[in-house]
């Protein structure tokens, strides 16, 4: 599995966690979708998760560094 270049480290907590807000709004759509099986690639809804998480990890590692 190839991993990807993200571009976190070079963003500001604010745009991660406006990032973050737009992502768990798409995730929730898929989520109808999902439901209403309109979704064609469920594996998006994990990729969504994680890409999620990604971003969080990144928040907490500069509130982190910061706080020290």
């Amino acid at each position: 599995m190839a991993t990807q270049k993200n571009n976190y480290p070079e963003l500001t907590i604010e745009e991660l966690q406006s990032m973050v807000a737009e992502q768990r709004a798409q995730l929730q759509q898929m989520r109808i979708s999902h439901g209403l099986k309109l979704l064609d690639q469920p594996s998006a809804m994990k990729a969504t998760r994680r890409e999620i998480a990604r971003m969080l990890t990144a928040i907490t590692a500069r509130s982190n560094k910061s706080g020290k």
